[in-house]
């Protein structure tokens, strides 16, 4: 197991092994210490700016999280062994996950979010005193208006006949939904109890903590990319692949920004409502005008990703990030967008992805007591590195990063060029 890459210099990490004050990760790090001589792992250590500072709290939530998710367990093997299936099942324990996790009003509002970009926007910005479910971005988000001149509503239409065969009505009726779930959303408090929760509780803590790593392992990159002397091509083209509300890449564009580099960031999403939040948060860094969004489809119906190359129409990458999708693709999805975006970008270019662990702290609260969709696919460090090989990486070109509380781990390639 390597310990230094170009990515990261080793003073940039607390060291190889998940040392957290409260989260037990031994399985972790029994994983890292058995991980392949080849491949490099190092632990980010990020600081989260509310949660670290009261470590009691972080335990204390942990132990809640147990207690209840104990108490879902019992429930729904309960409920199974009476009988209960499918949609009966799923209803009773959207109601249980409501009763122990929830204000009555909070589990509604924010639960119709889950599987969205917006859900974990809440979650990302946890513990900073916003009053609503949605921090920052108000109701005007309803009325987004894309550079096409195409409305929010209008676009989540022709995002479900265009991309996914429904028929007009049944769109109609769907996009309707969804803006009346995301104005509830919008509008909805964001109460003590689940504000202590995703502030506290451990998926929370990753989340926060893997946008912080990919903050940082892309700006340590063009920093050292700048200390070698190494041309930068301005713009500094970063495509986000499965974006969401970008929020990592706003960070990123901010601080190359700072250091005299013009970003230029484009967004890939196949949910309008995502697109529409990282138009709003763009707006509001200051950023609009280092953005061009593109709603599309991510993998057609024979499973084919994107088509990068005409994305970019010419232009090559220096980064292209796809954190937040990785996970929820099965391993030949996985190995083709790998290839393809590794294809794509520039000689000493980079590729973030990320997949949640296979043995994070408290693996199953996610699925039960929250009760998130769709299916997230966790890897061990050898899986997803091999899947990354199979794609045409070299071991010795990756880093994995894990998080320091273990949920996540954000990997790096960066593209050296041919001598």
């Amino acid at each position: 197991m390597q310990v230094m890459s170009s990515v990261l210099a080793r003073t940039d990490t607390t060291g190889t092994y998940v040392s957290h004050p409260v989260l037990d990760a031994t399985a972790l790090n029994r994983e890292i210490l058995m991980s392949s001589a080849d491949l490099s792992v190092q632990v980010v250590p990020t600081v989260d700016e509310v949660a670290d500072g009261d470590p009691a709290r972080i335990r204390s939530m942990m132990l809640l999280l147990d207690q209840l998710g104990g108490e879902f367990n019992d429930i729904r093997a309960s409920l199974r062994a009476g009988g209960y299936h499918g949609l009966a099942l799923f209803e009773e324990l959207e109601a249980t996950r409501q009763r122990l996790l929830y204000e009555p009003a909070q589990g509604t509002a924010w639960s119709a979010q889950k599987g969205c970009a917006t859900a974990l926007l809440t979650l990302q910005e946890a513990g900073r005193g916003h009053p609503n479910l949605s921090a920052t971005v108000g109701p005007d988000v309803l009325d987004t208006v894309f550079p096409d001149g195409t409305s929010l509503e209008d676009l989540l239409v022709t995002s479900r006949t265009d991309f996914f065969g429904q028929s007009k009505t049944d769109a109609v009726d769907h996009a309707k939904k969804r803006m009346t779930d995301l104005e509830r959303f919008i509008t909805g408090p964001l109460y003590p109890r689940f504000d202590e929760f995703i502030t506290y509780g451990t998926d929370g803590l990753g989340i926060r903590s893997r946008k912080q790593t990919v903050t940082h392992v892309v700006v340590e990159f063009v920093r050292r990319q700048i200390a070698a002397h190494t041309p930068l091509v301005e713009p500094a083209v970063m495509v986000s692949i499965g974006c969401g509300t970008a929020q990592p890449m706003f960070e990123i564009a901010r601080d190359l920004k700072f250091m005299g580099i013009k970003p230029e960031l484009m967004l890939v999403d196949q949910d309008p409502i995502a697109l529409a939040f990282a138009l709003e948060l763009a707006r509001q860094r200051g950023l609009s005008d280092h953005v061009e969004i593109h709603c599309t489809r991510l993998f057609d119906r024979r499973s084919r990703p994107v088509d990068i190359a005409k994305i970019l129409n010419g232009r090559t990458p220096l980064l292209i990030e796809d954190t937040g999708l990785r996970e929820y693709l099965p391993d030949t999805m996985y190995r083709t967008l790998t290839s393809n975006s590794w294809k794509a970008l520039a000689a000493s270019g980079l590729l973030v992805s990320g997949n949640m662990n296979a043995n994070r702290p408290q693996a199953e609260v996610l699925n039960g007591l929250i009760g998130w969709q769709p299916k997230v696919f966790v890897r061990t460090l050898e899986q997803a590195a091999a899947l990354h090989v199979k794609a045409g990486i070299e071991l010795t070109e990756l880093q994995a990063c894990v998080t320091k509380d273990g949920v996540y781990t954000v990997y790096v390639a960066e593209k050296v060029p041919a001598r």
